[in-house]
């Protein structure tokens, strides 16, 4: 069909494919809109990019060709603070990419969380999206939606268990990419192209978001009661990985001033799992 043409009703401002103006396109006019949608995103003129995407959609649903290009408009809606209708652009990617054998819907879901993110609304649909991203392939996602969105969504209901398993899986993700484990393409061939600079920077940042997540999980073991011995030695693992990569800052001074302090916490042995898993995680890095 790309050499069909044909007309097409559309709006450019509306979620909907619904409107007024009638045009003849053809699929060729449709992928030079959406090239000059990409251009102008990249210009962040964003509201110029989704008049855009919009003009493009209807134009490839009339040449029976799937429009991939949710997501993009998705991030648009988002830079301009319109996070429901960037919401549902990435929802729309998902039922798309299901329509056309793409199971990989991990940027979707964390596109999704961070907009309820920054609508402040720490509800069930944002664990869900949150966790969903979890489980993907790219490590950076993965544990963003873990640490700063899953884990946040817990700690927010009050329950710190999950909140703390978050921090857990973050640093297991985490682990396993600093030995070379389930690395995907883009990651391995990523490494393999960087300076000895780039990946000492990487290795510090990766090592600092473990040594913040083990600070998170220490609070978290303050707030259910959690055996005061689980909670200093989780501050002093963060303190020593914070000092060997050189950081800094208040959280590493307000570490070290907790680790002094003297506490009196409730026993709970038998709560004790998530501390066990991470710190023999952590002691050979």
């Amino acid at each position: 069909m790309d050499g069909s043409t044909f007309f097409v009703v559309y709006i450019g401002t509306s979620l909907s494919t619904k409107g007024t103006k009638v045009m003849s396109a053809t699929l060729e006019d449709a992928r030079r809109l959406f090239n000059e949608a990409l251009a102008l995103e990249r210009q962040n003129d964003y509201s110029g990019a989704i008049a855009k995407y919009r003009e493009a959609l209807p134009i490839y649903k009339e040449c029976g060709k799937p429009f991939f290009g949710w997501n993009n408009m998705g991030n648009c809606y988002f830079e301009l603070k319109r996070y429901d209708d960037a919401i549902t652009c990435h929802k729309n990617a998902i039922i798309v990419d299901n329509a056309n054998g793409k199971n990989d819907h991990q940027y979707s879901h964390y596109r999704i969380a961070l907009c309820k993110k920054e609508q402040n609304k720490w509800d069930k649909e944002l664990q869900e999206h949150a966790t969903a991203c979890a489980s993907g392939p790219d490590m950076n996602m993965a544990t963003d939606s873990l640490g700063k969105l899953a884990a946040y969504y817990n700690n927010n209901v009050g329950d710190y268990w999950k909140a703390m398993d978050c921090n857990v899986m973050k640093i297991e993700r985490i682990v396993g990419y600093l030995k070379g484990e389930n690395l995907t393409e883009t990651e391995r061939s990523r490494r393999s192209m960087s300076s000895p600079e780039w990946l000492k920077r990487e290795y510090n940042r990766l090592i600092s978001d473990i040594a913040f997540n083990l600070y998170a999980m220490s609070i978290n073991h303050k707030n259910v009661g959690d055996l005061d011995y689980c909670e200093k030695k989780l501050l002093a693992k963060a303190q020593e990985l914070y000092n060997r990569v050189g950081v800094s800052d208040s959280a590493t001074e307000y570490i070290a001033k907790r680790i002094n302090e003297v506490k009196v916490s409730a026993l709970f042995p038998n709560k004790t799992k998530p501390f066990k898993r991470v710190m023999k995680l952590v002691e050979g890095i």
